[in-house]
C-alpha cells in the first residue's frame, strides 16, 4: 500500500483476521478515493465483524453507500444509530453522519426529518458547500424555491463565479444550476455536481415550463456546446 499498489495489497487485506477500526477506515478511504467502492465496503464490513459498535466504521460505511447512491442502505444503517454516531464523533464527523442520513431521508421523500438532519449538518459546519447544496436540494423538494435560489446565489458568490444572467423564470434557475454543475464537475466535486443535477431534475418534473422557457434552455445549451467546441 505504501507503494500505491492497492490492487496487490487487497488480497492480503482480505486474509487479515482482525483489523483495528480506525486503521480499517483509513485503508477503506484509500480505496474509496480511487473509486474502488466495493473493496472499500468489504474492508469496512470486515472491521464491523469484530467491532460492530464502532461509530467510525458505521460512518465510513454510510459514506460508501452514499457515494454509491444506495440511499436505502444508508437509511437502514443509520436509522437506529444516528444519535449514537453523532454523540461518539466530533462536530465535523457528526455533521457528515447527519448529511448522509438527511439525503437518504430526502430520497425516501421523508422531507421533514430529512430537512432537520441537513440543517443539523449545516449548523455544525456552515461553510461546507456540500451541505449548502444538500440544503438547496431539500428546499427544492419542499417547493421552497425562493430560499433555494437565495442560497444558490450565496454559493455562486462563495465559489467566486460570475454568472451574468437574471433569474426571471425556472428556465433561468435551471441554467444557474447547470453552471454550478459544470463548475463542480471541473473541480472533481462529485457530490455537489450530483446535487445540482438532482435539483434540475426536480424542476423538470415539477414545474410546467412554457414553450419559450424550454426554447431558452435549448438555446443556452447549444450556445455552451458551441463555446466548448471552440
Amino acid at each position: 500500500m505504501r507503494l500505491g499498489e492497492l490492487g496487490r495489497a487487497y488480497p492480503w487485506l482480505e486474509k487479515t483476521e482482525k483489523m483495528e477500526p480506525v486503521l480499517s477506515v483509513k485503508i477503506a478511504q484509500l480505496y474509496s478515493m480511487k473509486n474502488q467502492l466495493d473493496r472499500a465496503g468489504k474492508i469496512i464490513k470486515k472491521g464491523l465483524e469484530y467491532s460492530p459498535g464502532s461509530s467510525d466504521l458505521i460512518l465510513a460505511l454510510a459514506g460508501v453507500y452514499h457515494k454509491e447512491g444506495q440511499y436505502n442502505k444508508v437509511r437502514e444503517l443509520l436509522s437506529d444509530r444516528i444519535d449514537v454516531v453523532r454523540k461518539d464523533q466530533g462536530p465535523e464527523a457528526a455533521a457528515e453522519a447527519s448529511y448522509y442520513y438527511g439525503i437518504a431521508l430526502l430520497e425516501a421523500d421523508l422531507l421533514a426529518e430529512g430537512i432537520d438532519h441537513i440543517a443539523y449538518a449545516s449548523e455544525k459546519d456552515p461553510l461546507n458547500t456540500g451541505y449548502m447544496m444538500g440544503s438547496i436540494y431539500a428546499f427544492s423538494k419542499a417547493g421552497q424555491w425562493e430560499t433555494a435560489i437565495e442560497l444558490a446565489g450565496r454559493i455562486v458568490d462563495k465559489e467566486g463565479m460570475e454568472i451574468d444572467r437574471e433569474v426571471n423564470d425556472f428556465a433561468d434557475v435551471s441554467l444557474v444550476f447547470m453552471e454550478l454543475s459544470k463548475h463542480f464537475g471541473k473541480a472533481g466535486r462529485v457530490d455537489e455536481e450530483s446535487m445540482c443535477r438532482k435539483i434540475i431534475e426536480i424542476i423538470l418534473q415539477t414545474q410546467r415550463l412554457k414553450k419559450e422557457e424550454m426554447e431558452k434552455m435549448d438555446g443556452m445549451l447549444e450556445s455552451e456546446e458551441e463555446s466548448a467546441d471552440d
